[in-house]
């Protein structure tokens, strides 16, 4: 017990380090503690294998390392301050999407004080871009405002209190769906006790755990029948974060249509239950991605690579096509692997492992690819692909090296290294898969 008590006490300090001490500026604050707090991990998910109790015990620890980051203020990621923005302009009555923070900073007649705003502005990372943040995302935020009021500090603690119940969500249904599918219970300890979850999500205050919580409830409610109750948790996640969208042909079967239209009526009422936002989300949100896409690199792969070949061979027009090329591959992508499972394998069922892909294709696939964005693949890798989900999830911090000067000129080796890792890792899983003979997972109606 003592034993157990020091590996704990190890993990609780470096995870404590990286939720008050970490400096987005100097990697070694992020590198150091967090691949000791992987290596804490490691024993936990091998003590969790080991025995049932010890899974319990370590759910403890892993919630009582989030109270211990509660009172912690996001070091790794400015965003806070944009949450804070969109949740302010709600409580006064304002749409989040119908201005940018210029045009509302330039708009002198708007009723409202304007002093807090003045001194949250320049902080935020991008004041002429629309927000990006769907409407789920935004009641969340002013439901902070709403607890917090104008302090930023305590606007931060309310979503990490929030955040901690929704892992508790989390941890309740991914346990579940491990017995349902006769998977191992530790995978559960595997997403839940993950350092990259604890930092981004408990530290950093990302919402990327509603994704994962609605996510699972969608597809626990279709190995259950409830086929209205998915559709209205899918779209929760949905209007989280966009992402969870491309998994909606998944959720529909060929022959069961009337599972079809109550998944459907589910999706559609809670999509059109934020019809007030709709008209200037979609436009305005349509207009930021597009920028997002275009203008911003961060993480990338297959975006690197074809962007330096058209650099290298200065064809700068079709440099500039390249989020389109990579959009159309994935497309392409997306089509096989739906005709694959309703065409050629003719599957009625919830395909666990092609949902895995198409995130992980859509990651591969985009310019951007920051840390937290991996979070709901780790979660869905729990039931399909987890070592792969694992080490990417893990790899993906050596990314943070672009924001430290000292070390920058590695940056492109270490990325390569990450994802030359990822990609094998996710070749010798996919050869397993086959050689196994266990098809895809799935999850029949």
């Amino acid at each position: 017990m003592i034993y157990k008590i020091l590996i704990g006490l190890v993990g609780i300090l470096a995870q404590t380090y990286l939720f008050y001490f970490s400096d987005q500026n100097q990697f070694d604050t992020i590198c150091v503690p967090f691949f000791i707090a992987f290596l804490f991990y490691l024993h936990v998910v091998v003590e969790s294998i080991e025995s049932t109790n010890n899974l319990y015990f370590w759910i403890k620890i892993g919630f009582l390392i989030r109270v211990i980051g509660l009172f912690s203020f996001p070091n790794l990621s400015d965003d806070i301050y944009r949450y804070w923005w969109d949740g302010h302009l709600l409580t006064m009555g304002l749409n989040p999407f119908e201005y940018t923070p210029s045009e509302l900073m330039a708009h002198v007649y708007l009723p409202f004080d304007k002093e807090q705003l003045t001194i949250i502005f320049p902080l935020l990372n991008s004041p002429n871009y629309y927000s990006v943040y769907p409407p789920f995302a935004q009641f969340i935020f002013s439901l902070g405002a709403l607890i917090a009021g104008k302090n930023v500090f305590l606007f931060s603690f309310a979503l990490k209190f929030i955040l901690i119940c929704v892992d508790g969500g989390i941890i309740y249904f991914l346990i579940r769906l491990l017995r349902i599918l006769s998977l191992p219970a530790f995978m559960a300890i595997c997403y839940f006790m993950h350092p990259l979850v604890m930092t981004e999500i408990n530290g950093n205050v990302h919402l990327e755990s509603f994704v994962v919580l609605f996510t699972l409830m969608a597809v626990y409610f279709v190995l259950k029948l409830e086929y209205l109750k998915s559709g209205v948790t899918l779209g929760l996640a949905v209007m989280t974060k966009l992402v969870p969208i491309l998994l909606v042909p998944l959720f529909l079967h060929w022959k069961h249509i009337k599972s079809n239209i109550l998944f459907l009526i589910g999706l559609g009422v809670i999509c059109l239950s934020f019809i007030p936002f709709l008209f200037t989300f979609y436009h305005h949100l349509m207009s930021s991605i597009k920028l997002f896409f275009v203008q911003f690199e961060f993480n990338s792969s297959f975006y690197s690579l074809i962007e330096h070949y058209f650099i290298s061979e200065k064809n700068y027009e079709w440099q500039k096509l390249t989020s389109l090329i990579l959009m159309v591959c994935f497309i392409l992508g997306t089509l096989v692997i739906l005709i694959r499972h309703f065409i050629l394998f003719r599957s009625q069922d919830f395909n666990i492992n092609a949902a895995w892909i198409l995130i992980f294709m859509y990651l591969i696939c985009s310019s951007t690819v920051h840390p937290w964005y991996l979070i709901p693949l780790l979660a869905l890798g729990m039931l399909s692909y987890p070592m792969t989900s694992i080490v990417w999830s893990v790899l993906s911090v050596l990314s943070y090296i672009k924001f430290d000067q000292t070390f920058f000129d590695h940056y492109s080796a270490l990325k390569w290294i990450e994802y030359l890792i990822t990609l094998s890792v996710f070749m010798y899983e996919l050869i397993q898969l086959k050689r196994n003979k266990k098809g895809a997972m799935t999850i029949a109606p």
